[in-house]
């Protein structure tokens, strides 16, 4: 299945993250202080979820004062048509970069998540340890996010 295999999350994702969960638990504190907290149990009840690492969707929009999970979708169908892009777009920009930097077959098919049988990434024929690989995959996305220089919200507060 998908979730057996390691999904790498550049340095830059892992802050996104970490500022994101920061930003949970300021928002929660803010909902916890205000006069009509009771009417906000669903959200509060989700955020709790988030910062205690519990399996709910981490990123949501708040409807009606409830928690409302969004994906690729709710995110990219506002776009205009001139900046839409295929549902694939990232995966396949990483996919191409990793090509042009180079990458074994062996990273590419760590990064895509592909499994063969007797070739799984796991397997200990392999010349390259797996830890290794993937962060090999990270350091040249991390590259490649600095040389983009994407513009960066903290939100309500940082992790640092």
């Amino acid at each position: 299945s998908d979730f057996d295999r390691p999904v790498i999350l550049s340095g830059f994702a892992q802050q996104v993250l970490r500022d994101w969960q920061a930003h949970c638990a300021a928002l929660h504190g803010r909902i916890e202080r205000s006069d009509d907290a009771p009417t906000w149990k669903a959200v509060t009840q989700h955020l709790t979820a988030i910062s205690l690492h519990q399996c709910v969707p981490l990123v949501f929009h708040i409807d009606c004062k409830r928690p409302r999970p969004i994906g690729h979708s709710d995110v990219w169908g506002t776009l205009p048509p001139t900046l839409a892009t295929p549902a694939n777009a990232g995966r396949s920009f990483w996919l191409s970069h990793f090509q042009d930097r180079g990458c074994s077959t062996f990273l590419l098919d760590a990064f895509m998540r592909h499994s063969t049988q007797g070739l799984e990434l796991e397997t200990t024929s392999r010349s390259v340890p797996l830890t290794a690989a993937l962060s090999e995959l990270i350091h040249i996305q991390d590259s490649a996010i600095a040389e983009m220089k994407l513009p960066y919200v903290r939100g309500l507060r940082s992790a640092t």
